[in-house]
């Protein structure tokens, strides 16, 4: 499974190397997707590895490309079945991963989430105010807007510090659309992915010249690692203090949800924080620029999103420009 010349020697589902890489976006279904994938059969490593980010990207795993090279890499996927899949949210906005994976012989297939960016960064505050309680639980959905204007997030992931211009989907996507081609990405809609996972899945599978593991028609399509609130704070802190004894695996990925549903109870839906503010204005005018190139530069329907660009092929909106 080891390559042999570095790099430049990987081929794409081949040997232990990953057919079709999920690059993102950050809090748009890639946890969801990576689950139902691997039940359908397909080799998805390690969630999240952050093996490739960048050095200022706040985030790295136990291991990293710097470190432990190629053979690092390939050893995420080790003992699982081909083709394998990548999936680490955060590769779209590093650079480190557009070159690493340039430099195969033959790259692989690459997939993207995105999900209506004031909906993202909705996700983005609920999942660090409650979920990892990073960010002060006091924090306001409109105070952490107007810190991401000036700038005043002081935490390193750029996750969350960078929230606001990660939601420009389409100045992210493009130096990966210059590199490999458009025909080359697949743009997934999150409520696409919602509205009809089954097909979703098949699509993906089909692609990579596979059938479902499972049935589709009948499999439970469980969203997986949702924003919440915690609903008694103390127990979450002790409880991720803990979480760390236990190894990744499905013990502690079944403990983690069995937590969850106690926490936030079954079918609680995430928080709603829109309302009618000046923050939120700003940060609609704000992205509807770059919804106008996503949707004019990519052809994604973002019609429906709450800073709505035209649909594919209706007449430009005034005053557009990315800015």
């Amino acid at each position: 499974m080891m390559a042999s010349g570095g790099a430049s020697a990987l081929v794409a589902g081949r040997d232990g190397a990953p057919a079709l890489v999920l690059l993102g976006a950050p809090r748009c279904g890639t946890t969801s997707l990576a689950k139902w994938l691997g039940d359908a059969g397909l080799g998805v490593g390690v969630k999240d590895s952050f093996y490739l980010m960048d050095d200022d990207a706040g985030l790295r795993g136990s291991t990293h490309v710097s470190g432990d090279g190629v053979d690092g890499y390939l050893n995420l996927f080790r003992g699982q079945p081909d083709p394998a899949v990548e999936v680490t949210a955060g590769y779209l906005y590093q650079q480190r991963a557009l070159a690493f994976f340039a430099s195969w012989r033959v790259p692989p297939q690459f997939a993207v989430i995105l999900r209506d960016p004031i909906e993202r960064l909705e996700s983005v505050h609920q999942y660090f105010t409650g979920n990892l309680m990073k960010l002060p639980s006091d924090l306001t959905f409109d105070d952490y807007i107007s810190q991401l204007f000036d700038h005043r997030i002081g935490l390193p992931d750029q996750t969350v510090s960078n929230a606001l211009v990660q939601g420009r989907y389409a100045e992210a996507l493009d130096p990966w659309a210059e590199r490999f081609g458009k025909e080359r990405i697949r743009i997934l809609r999150f409520e696409d992915i919602k509205a009809h996972p089954a097909e979703v899945v098949t699509d993906i599978v089909s692609a990579l010249g596979q059938t479902s593991a499972v049935d589709l028609r009948n499999y439970h399509f469980a969203s997986r690692n949702q924003s919440y609130s915690p609903r008694n704070r103390a127990v979450k802190i002790v409880s991720m203090a803990g979480r760390h004894l236990v190894p990744r695996g499905r013990i502690r990925s079944a403990g983690g949800e069995l937590w969850r549903r106690l926490q936030v109870g079954r079918g609680a839906a995430p928080q709603q924080h829109r309302v009618a503010s000046e923050a939120v204005e700003r940060v609609r005018a704000y992205y509807v620029g770059p919804n106008h190139d996503l949707a004019h530069r990519y052809g994604i329907d973002v019609s429906g999103w709450t800073t709505g660009a035209p649909a594919p092929g209706q007449p430009d909106a005034p005053n557009s420009s990315t800015g």
